[in-house]
Order: C-alpha cells, then structure tokens, then sequence
C-alpha cells in the first residue's frame, strides 16, 4: 500500500538551526571547493566530482581566522613546519586519533561561529546515468540492465552540454547544487551571500562566474522567495589567502571519503526502475503546486547502518566527517544515487529521498 506524504523539513529541526538564526537578515559568506579524479571528459566509470562547502556569517570572518590560528600550529606540529594553509591532502596523512581530536576542535571553533559546513558527491557513472533516465522517461519504466550503448549516447550530449572553457561546464553545473541548496536555506533567515571559489584559470574561472549568475536568475524566476539572495562570486584570492576556501577543502575530502567508505549512502534503495508521475513506490512525496499536488520523488527510511555512518568514529580510521555532522546545511547531504537518481541523505530525520526523474 502506497503513502503519500510531504517532502520532510529538516532545516527545522537540524542541529545547525539554532546556530544560525541570530545571523538572521544578514550578510553570508559561502566558500567551496571540490575534489575530483578522472571525471572532465567523461571518460572513466571510476571517476567522482566531490564538492565542500564552508558558510561563515560575515561579520563573523574576521573572528573566525584568529580562532583556527593556535588550530593551525597543532595541525602544523602534526603535519611540517613548512605548512602554510590547511591542506586536505596533508591532513588525512596525520595519525587518525590526532586527526579526529584536530576535526573536533575544527567543529567547535565552527558551531561558536555560526557556521555550517554542506556538500555534495558525484560519482561519474551515476550523473551519466542520469542522462539515460531522462532520455528514456517517456518510453520506458525502467534502464534496461544492458544499457551500455544508452550510456555512450548520454555521455556524448554531456560532453557537448558542459563544454566551455577548460572545465567550466562541469564545474558551474555541480557548483550550482550547493550554491542552490545554501540559497534556498538562507533564504529561510532572510540572508544574502557571497560566494568564493578557489581560482583556476582566468578565463574559465569568468565562465564559471557566468553560467552561476544564469542559474540564480532563472531560479529566481520560478522560486520568487529567493530574490536577490546570490550576492556573485569572487574568484581573485586563492586558498592561501582565505582560510574559507581552505577549509572548504578539508570538507569535501572528507565527504569524498565519507562515501567512498559507506556504499550503502548511494546504493540502498537504488534502482533502475524509473521515478515517475506514474511508477508506484512505498512511499511517494508530494508537493503542492498550483492547487494540486504534485509527486516529486520517493522516501525511504533511512535504516540504522546508514544512520550510523554519521555517528561513529570510523573504526578504519579512513575519514572524520561525523564531527562535522551537527553543521550540516539544512540537516542535509546530497549525493547521486548508484543508479542516477539525485538523492538527499537526512539522517537527524533518519530518511533517504530520491528525486523525481
């Protein structure tokens, strides 16, 4: 038997929400950056685009930086003396006891700043896999389980849709997912901000700058309580200069790690069955639009080996991304499913939601 219920509201009951309600009506600060291995050019199955985000309340910035400073003597007591900036690459190498007691204090330095930390995981075969969801949705209720030639044909309109300058296709379609998410959020509290990038290439980095602007209008025009939220982004002070960006960083390897160790965040509950107006799920979500309502994907519940996850140390010591988890955006992370679907994991609500195709 099916329920219909509606999409679940965790920003209201997450951890972060009484952090960043005195922030109210004020400037924000959004810093990102992304991880990635063999995923431009569409290429290789094993590839992943993985972003972090950091969100600072502005008039908070300045206080933020002298408080990670004694942090970051620990972090480069643990790491070389040579060390400038907080590096991902190089924190994942410190022992994991010290690793996590330095993510603790990174949190606590965090939550007495209002901050919020968001992100989102892309492994290459489940966006392109996407397409071919989308592709067969008028015709078909489910990928065939010999897909391979509907996989090379949606690979192929992919690569010709996210081409630009360098990488900045890709790049300003996945920066879009946390900057969307962190805008519908803020504006919840009535916030504006400003997003940073960590510079690339001069002419990519403007490409990027433009297709973002692009996207926040045309999502003004269907979402009008966004207004005027996205203040733009700058894209002129790399991550040694911002320590935002470096701790964007430390974010998104971690949650690249985090899903790299617990398949079961993309693959419970995937399926090549199509989500649509007319498939039948447990449990289907419903939004009301323009006087009906309207299906937009399923829900499942989130069983306690995935709810897990977020709440224990590690006992292989590969990621601390559970110290951060009282910080997430709206009580939220994103991902793509196994099977192409985009998927929102709730874990303060203990549920999974899969989005319409």
């Amino acid at each position: 038997m099916t329920r219909f219920v509606p999409h679940p509201t965790p920003l209201h009951s997450c951890p972060g929400r009484s952090l960043w309600e005195p922030f109210r009506g004020e400037e924000w600060l959004l810093f990102a950056d992304e991880s990635f291995f063999e995923f431009f050019g569409l290429a290789n199955d094993r590839g992943y685009l993985c972003h972090g985000a950091v969100g600072v309340p502005a008039r908070r910035y300045g206080d933020l930086k002298a408080a990670f400073e004694p942090l970051f003597q620990d972090y480069r007591s643990l790491t070389s003396p040579g060390q400038s900036e907080f590096k991902h690459a190089e924190f994942k190498r410190i022992d994991f006891p010290a690793r996590r007691r330095i993510a603790l204090r990174m949190r606590d330095v965090l939550v007495g700043h209002g901050c919020f930390v968001t992100g989102s995981y892309t492994p290459l075969r489940a966006f392109v896999l996407e397409r071919v969801r989308l592709n067969i949705s008028d015709t078909m209720d489910a990928v065939p389980v010999d897909h391979a030639e509907l996989y090379a044909t949606a690979a192929t309109e992919l690569r010709a849709e996210l081409a630009g300058p360098g990488a900045a296709g890709v790049l300003a379609r996945f920066l879009s997912y946390p900057v969307g998410a962190v805008a519908n959020m803020l504006a919840f509290f009535d916030c504006r901000f400003r997003l940073f990038f960590d510079p690339r290439e001069a002419s990519e980095d403007r490409a990027v700058d433009i297709e973002l602007a692009d996207f926040m209008k045309a999502s003004e025009s269907v979402f009008t309580y966004l207004g005027d939220r996205y203040l733009g982004s700058t894209y002129n002070r790399g991550s040694e200069e911002e320590l935002g960006l470096q701790l964007a960083d430390i974010v998104a390897g971690e949650i690249r790690h985090f899903f790299q160790a617990n398949q079961p965040l993309t693959s419970f509950k995937s399926s090549l069955a199509l989500i649509t107006e007319r498939s039948v799920e447990p449990i289907q979500v419903v939004k009301e639009m323009h006087g009906r309502p309207w299906k937009i994907g399923s829900l499942h519940p989130m069983p306690a080996s995935v709810a897990n996850c977020f709440n224990r140390p590690d006992a292989k010591g590969r990621y601390v991304f559970p110290a951060f988890r009282t910080l997430l955006a709206s009580g939220i992370l994103s991902c793509y499913a196994q099977y192409g679907h985009p998927r929102q994991l709730m874990p303060f609500e203990k549920a999974i939601f899969d989005q319409i195709e």
